[in-house]
């Protein structure tokens, strides 16, 4: 990533720290402590039926894939499992507290990594990034997914703070 980062102005981008790199299987948005809570005996569920997954992070892409980019990140192969993963997950969340967060996600998954999001790029500068990443070489960096938790994010001028709130290791 370093070509992009010298080439393209931090004012416009905003680049994730690696300590701060996950794959997001479910985003939840606000909720209440309580019904957080809730969730851990069906995440420890899905965790346990759930073996731990190998995959290679594989080429970078935009998201979202067809219309305006705001975030350039590595994809995830193989992806079955991870979707997989997130789909048991969706199932677990809407038995577990339904309602106002239900069993819906408002968009598919795709497994990433975000790398960085364009603030306010405007066109020239969003079409010059997405032009830059097409000849972006990145050989398969292999990784290997061992829990899943729920994280809290709070938000601060130098980008968010993520606290993990539940952790579930693999147990299949």
């Amino acid at each position: 990533m370093q070509p992009l980062r010298r080439t393209f102005p931090q004012t416009a981008l905003r680049w994730v720290p690696p300590q701060n790199w996950h794959v997001t299987l479910r985003f939840l948005g606000a909720i209440r402590p309580d019904r957080a809570v809730a969730l851990e005996p069906a995440l420890s569920a899905v965790a346990a039926r759930t073996r731990c997954i190998g995959v290679h992070l594989a080429g970078v892409m935009r998201l979202p894939q067809s219309g305006t980019a705001r975030v350039i990140a590595l994809g995830i192969t193989p992806d079955d499992e991870l979707a997989h993963l997130a789909r048991a997950i969706d199932d677990a969340i809407g038995d577990a507290i339904g309602d106002a967060i239900g069993d819906r996600r408002d968009h598919p998954f795709t497994a990433h990594v975000t790398l960085m999001r364009m603030k306010r790029p405007g066109r020239v500068l969003r079409e010059s990034v997405t032009e830059a990443i097409t000849h972006l070489m990145v050989d398969p960096i292999p990784c290997r997914f061992e829990s899943l938790g729920l994280y809290r994010s709070d938000a601060s001028p130098a980008g968010p703070r993520y606290s993990a709130l539940i952790e579930c290791p693999f147990g299949a």
